[in-house]
């Protein structure tokens, strides 16, 4: 066989696997993200209850990153996978990644997390999650954002159901593209200066 379709067939499987491990994490609408300590609900933003906590103070803010590549492609193997702590985190930033947002707040022991992904319904939803401070590692091992912001878990809230989702696309609308949005909005409204680390600007995104 020629090189050219050679390379078409290698790309056509890829494609394949990587949609076959997005559709067994993202519907329904769950924690997409493989970090096996994560032991709370991943609700969508609109339906999360009101939070009351508006006191603003230092965040830091953590990237998350889970190479799909490392998942089962069953949602029965990757639910198994993750209660027995199995799977890659932060391994290898080339790599096709899920992308999620941690932010530890110190004063009050706050932890929140914040991803997106593919629904049943083909569209992109967002959601969040309030992680036990006992769980802390899930910050401390996740890449840190040197810069900080001051604000509070309720206006990360309401920035974060600011930013749009619309219909899916593994290339230009997906988790790595909306938290992208979603720190440039945090920047906006709190006047921060996050950034990625330097490795996720050259990451492969889904």
């Amino acid at each position: 066989m020629d090189p050219i379709g050679i390379a078409s067939k290698l790309f056509g499987a890829s494609i394949a696997a990587s949609t076959r491990v997005v559709k067994s994490v993202s519907s329904p609408f769950k924690s997409l993200s493989s970090v096996p300590s994560i032991n709370a609900e991943v609700e969508k933003l609109q339906e999360c209850p009101e939070i009351f906590d508006m006191t603003p103070r230092e965040a830091k803010f953590a990237i998350r990153a889970t190479d799909l590549g490392s998942w089962q492609t069953s949602s029965s193997s990757s639910r198994s996978s993750s209660r027995s702590g199995q799977g890659s985190t932060n391994s290898d930033p080339k790599a096709i990644q899920h992308w999620a947002l941690v932010v530890y707040f110190q004063e009050g022991k706050v932890i929140n997390f914040f991803e997106a992904g593919k629904d049943e319904n083909g569209q992109l939803q967002a959601g969040r999650a309030q992680i036990a401070f006992k769980d802390i590692e899930i910050f401390n091992e996740a890449d840190q954002i040197v810069a900080t912001a001051v604000t509070s878990p309720r206006q990360l809230l309401e920035i974060a159901k600011q930013v749009k989702t619309g219909e899916y696309s593994a290339v230009f609308n997906n988790c790595q593209t909306w938290l992208k949005k979603f720190l440039n909005r945090i920047n906006s409204d709190c006047g921060s200066c996050l950034s990625l680390p330097f490795k996720y600007l050259i990451g492969t995104t889904n």
